[in-house]
């Protein structure tokens, strides 16, 4: 009988123990969500985050999207699961920043507790749920800082590629993007004939000079090409296809050639780069 008190005492104390850490660790988040609110509204990969609320076992963060920045919204709802993925990588912070800084991420995991995404407009809605095992995967399998930089862009990559198909007029459509070892290249068709690759060929340099000119003016483009250095990214390239003749050409810009050009012009503004 007096084995059986004993026990039952103890299991009382590791009980009161658990829960006195779950306490504490939901405090943590309590005090991490404060700190983020007070620092909103803030601009962030998805829109700009308006404000972060504890909802029982879950951190509920309120996200503006911002359709002249990002793009169209009905693309993310039909991409929910792509949207999901790319953000988890976001969120597989480099160890050497969850150990140097306070990192509501962190705090969440500990807690064991899930992040639940609200991205809305003014006319829709749409919610992406992390679970409390999907935050904790993140959190156990960092990245590097050099992975992390370049997951960065993989994520940008991933949002813009949602977007398309796009229609570029001139009969050409903007079908993918994707990110190499060192180059963004745009894949673009078209149906022409016998003869128009060859052409374009011909006309390489106006090719170049247009193309130059469209990436200048396109501010989607520039932001993009900021993540040039974080990705080892030296080039950006149209690939034109032919779709009736199956033949391709590339026309490639240095990104080093990007960058001289505005910044001897008073035409663009600078500050993206």
């Amino acid at each position: 009988m007096k084995t059986t008190k004993l026990l039952s005492i103890g299991i009382i104390a590791v009980m009161l123990t658990l829960l006195t850490a779950c306490d504490q660790s939901r405090l943590q988040v309590q005090t991490e969500v404060d700190r983020l609110n007070a620092g909103c509204p803030t601009y962030i990969e998805l829109g700009t985050l308006s404000s972060a609320t504890v909802d029982g076992d879950y951190v509920v963060f309120d996200i503006i999207f911002n359709e002249q920045e990002n793009g169209s919204f009905e693309a993310y709802r039909n991409h929910r699961q792509k949207v999901k993925e790319a953000t988890m990588c976001l969120l597989r912070i480099p160890k050497s920043i969850q150990d140097g800084t306070p990192n509501i991420v962190k705090s969440i995991s500990s807690a064991g507790m899930g992040i639940r995404y609200i991205i809305k407009t003014s006319k829709a809605r749409m919610e992406l749920e992390l679970t409390p095992e999907d935050v904790k995967y993140c959190l156990n399998n960092p990245l590097t800082p050099k992975e992390y930089k370049r997951k960065h862009v993989e994520f940008k990559v991933e949002l813009y590629n949602i977007q398309l198909p796009q229609d570029l007029g001139d009969g050409i459509t903007l079908d993918k993007l994707v990110l190499t070892n060192n180059a963004f290249i745009y894949y673009c068709s078209f149906t022409g004939g016998e003869g128009v690759i060859e052409t374009m060929k011909s006309n390489i340099d106006a090719l170049k000079e247009e193309m130059m000119n469209y990436v200048l003016d396109d501010q989607e483009i520039r932001k993009l090409l900021m993540e040039c250095d974080a990705a080892d990214v030296d080039k950006l390239t149209y690939r034109y296809t032919d779709n009736a003749t199956g033949k391709s050409l590339d026309v490639t810009l240095p990104i080093n050639e990007i960058r001289s050009t505005m910044a001897h012009s008073t035409r663009y503004d600078d500050s993206l780069w």
